[in-house]
C-alpha cells in the first residue's frame, strides 16, 4: 500500500467527521485500520508509525489475528498473474 491510499483514507475520515459535526453529532474517537496483504511502502510505515489513530496489518499479522480469534485458516491471498 502506498502513501496515496493512506492520504485518501485520512481525507475520508475527515469528511466523515465533518458530516457528523454538520449533523450535530459528536464523534469521540475515530480509528483507521489499514489492511494490505501485499504490505506497506517504507514511506507509509514512516508516516503512520507515530499516528495514534491509524493501525495497520499486513498479510501475516492479519492471519495471526484471525487465528487468535478462532479462525482455523489463512485468509486467501488473491493476486493477478
Amino acid at each position: 500500500m502506498g502513501i496515496e491510499t493512506v492520504k485518501k483514507a485520512e481525507k475520508s475520515m475527515e469528511a466523515f467527521l465533518q458530516q457528523q459535526t454538520n449533523e450535530g453529532r459528536q464523534t469521540e474517537k475515530v480509528q483507521l485500520w489499514l489492511v494490505s496483504t501485499s504490505g506497506f511502502t517504507n514511506e507509509v510505515i514512516e508516516y503512520i508509525k507515530d499516528i495514534d489513530y491509524i493501525y495497520y496489518s499486513d498479510y501475516d499479522s492479519i492471519n495471526k489475528l484471525n487465528r487468535q480469534y478462532g479462525g482455523g485458516f489463512d485468509i486467501p491471498l488473491f493476486c493477478k498473474e
